[in-house]
């Protein structure tokens, strides 16, 4: 899971262009309450390769900022459809 900038446009993004969960374009609010209506109650990964964020935190500091960015992304948006 991750987010994508509105810049580069889509057909020039690359991994490098990942952002966290929240901090790009992605339409959550649509994509999650489909997942869910699915039937997907499976987990979610961060994958981030994205140099900026390693060269400024550390690995606590990222795990913990991914995390909370999930969580609020997640929540926010099955909360919007009315399921949770």
């Amino acid at each position: 899971m991750n987010d994508y900038p509105s810049e580069p446009t889509y057909d020039k993004l690359t991994d490098a262009d990942r952002v966290l969960p929240g901090e790009g374009v992605c339409p959550y609010d649509y994509i999650v309450p489909k997942l869910f209506e699915a039937g997907f109650r499976g987990g979610f990964s961060v994958e981030l390769f994205n140099k900026g964020y390693w060269d400024s935190m550390d690995a606590d500091a990222l795990l913990k900022k991914s995390f909370e960015s999930s969580v609020l992304v997640l929540s926010s948006a099955l909360q919007k459809a009315g399921h949770y």
